[in-house]
């Protein structure tokens, strides 16, 4: 079957026309999602110690471009920041990551850690507050609002710094997108 592709860069769409004369509009990422390239890996902190760091990095390769989101939940109050260009002394302990096509077996090129030594966060792209007054009031989540467009070769820390004076839990997951060109 031939298929031709159409892309609008303004609502992020694209249709396909099949040889058929059928059309589909397809957002890119449910398209990026059916062919296989879309990942989603988390990680759970429990009992973090008060004034705590959770760390993720998430390290891009040389080939592929990556579209991004991000979801964190916490039990304290505190700050969710996402750096771009941070400095990592270790990798940390590997976080598997999950193809979002349950019937596809590609793997994600992105290498993705927790825990990792970080001697310098980077560039701050983002930084949002949890906050409440304590005990059953505290703490809360985000969820990113727009994708992140990421550079290649570049290492990226999401991280969440606890601001109680108790132990929290905290969570903190990706999903992205991986391909060969900007049309993901």
């Amino acid at each position: 079957m031939v298929e031709v592709r159409l892309y609008d860069d303004v609502n992020e769409n694209h249709a396909v026309i099949t040889s058929g004369g059928a059309v589909k509009i397809i957002k890119n990422h449910d398209y990026s999602t059916h062919k296989g390239h879309c990942y989603t890996a988390k990680h759970v902190w429990y009992a973090n110690p008060a004034s705590a760091a959770s760390d993720i990095l998430f390290v891009t390769n040389s080939t592929n471009y990556v579209h991004l989101w991000y979801d964190f939940e916490a039990t304290s109050k505190g700050e969710f920041t996402v750096h771009e260009d941070a400095t990592a002394t270790s990798a940390g302990s590997t976080i598997t990551s999950y193809n979002r096509n349950r019937r596809n077996t590609s793997e994600a090129l992105s290498v993705i850690s927790y825990d990792p030594g970080v001697s310098s966060a980077g560039t701050t792209l983002t930084a949002r507050l949890l906050s409440g007054i304590g005990g059953s009031l505290a703490g809360g989540g985000e969820t990113s609002i727009g994708e992140y467009l990421l550079k290649q070769s570049t290492t990226y820390l999401f991280r969440f710094t606890d601001k109680s004076v108790t132990t929290s839990d905290c969570m903190i997951a990706l999903s992205w997108c991986e391909g060969s060109n900007e049309k993901v």
